[in-house]
């Protein structure tokens, strides 16, 4: 059985990793957004008869290290040729008030 891994990366207290506020004065909060992402594809995944395990299930940032730490202990668990990593982010880049062309969203995943 193949067992995905899914790291929604940022928590609540990273610093930037928003969206410019709408004229409504809502955010985009990455945190919020990779998470929701990440509960859907789960569930979609289990669905499917994939096992699924979150990285940081937590809303508060995980240093890299400890996540890496966390998948390299899945890893062992499962055996490397039984898991992939998905990586969730999104993009933005901003210069004080002005926002640049980054848009959408990013997945990172293992090789192959």
């Amino acid at each position: 059985m193949y067992t995905v891994l899914i790291d929604n990366g940022h928590g609540v207290d990273t610093l930037g990793k928003r969206s410019p506020k709408k004229e409504d004065g809502t955010r985009l909060f990455e945190w919020e957004y990779t998470r929701e992402v990440a509960k859907v594809l789960k569930a979609t995944l289990m669905g499917m008869g994939y096992r699924v395990e979150l990285i940081t299930p937590e809303i508060y940032d995980v240093p890299l290290t400890v996540r890496v730490r966390r998948i390299n202990d899945f890893v062992k668990k499962y055996g490397a040729k039984n898991c992939i990593l998905i990586s969730l982010h999104l993009n933005a880049a901003g210069n004080n008030d002005q926002w640049m062309s980054a848009r959408g969203w990013s997945a990172y995943t293992t090789p192959g």
